[in-house]
């Protein structure tokens, strides 16, 4: 998966790579600035750090890019119970995670692969389902 991670925590980062997988393709931008001047189409996942320095909130980028990527998006910051709850239920950001329970992210992380998996498979299926379908024309 393509993962990117907006997050001017450095040392948050080496527990955050710790969770994800060394086949993933991840990259860091420490400012929405940064990552303000890539394209976001190719991503799977994006987690943008809550509380980043700077004129945008981490909820700001989110809704910025809404509409934009087919991404995961994911808040992240410390003790979120600071971060609305309505923030998950209202549009593209589909997780607020804890930085202080590691275990929130790689269940996240394992429910996005998973999803990847049965979509790719579904995929699969629906070509196959479409050659007989031609054969049979």
């Amino acid at each position: 998966m393509k993962i990117a991670i907006v997050d001017n925590d450095r040392a948050w980062l080496k527990n955050l790579l710790d969770i994800i997988s060394d086949k993933d393709d991840i990259n860091y931008f420490s400012s929405n600035k940064e990552f303000g001047k890539v394209s976001i189409k190719g991503y799977d996942i994006i987690f943008i750090e809550y509380n980043l320095p700077g004129k945008f909130t981490g909820e700001q980028i989110a809704r910025a890019i809404e509409g934009k990527t087919d991404a995961t998006v994911a808040l992240m910051g410390k003790n979120y119970d600071w971060i609305s709850q309505n923030i998950v239920t209202n549009g593209h950001i589909q997780a607020v995670l804890d930085k202080n329970k590691p275990n929130q992210f790689t269940k996240f992380l394992e429910s996005i692969h998973n999803t990847h998996i049965i979509r790719g498979y579904f995929g699969e299926a629906m070509e196959e389902l479409n050659k007989m379908k031609q054969a049979i024309m």
